[in-house]
């Protein structure tokens, strides 16, 4: 379902405080134009839960340049922007910690959530 974090319900979501892995995927969709996509796994310490999640249709993204050659993404936050009418996006994703990522999208799907012992 579009404009909804598929099997969260929540419309704007803060609880992501470590990205542990982020990737990038170029994708065709079914008119053949190009768009990306981003894969991300994150932890939630506080909760002890761990997740993993699809992010489709990727626009504006912008990651600030590393000048001690390590990414440390310590916190996300996910919020609804459907009541913007910007045709194909729905969501803006930003680091609230330090500004390091930014980006609009599409769609979020969780592709797995669960309980785990974090260190």
């Amino acid at each position: 379902m579009r404009n909804q974090i598929k099997n969260i319900p929540y419309n704007n979501y803060h609880g992501i405080d470590l990205l542990t892995n982020i990737g990038i995927t170029l994708e065709r969709d079914e008119d053949n134009l190009v768009y990306h996509n981003i894969k991300m796994e994150f932890k939630n310490r506080e909760k002890n839960t761990r997740a993993e999640a699809l992010l489709q249709h990727i626009q504006n993204l912008q990651i600030d340049s590393i000048s001690s050659g390590f990414l440390m993404i310590t916190g996300l936050e996910f919020f609804s922007i459907r009541d913007r009418g910007w045709e194909g996006l729905n969501w803006e994703i930003h680091d609230y910690e330090k500004g390091i990522i930014s980006f609009y999208c599409r769609d979020i799907e969780i592709l797995r959530s669960f309980n785990s012992t974090i260190e």
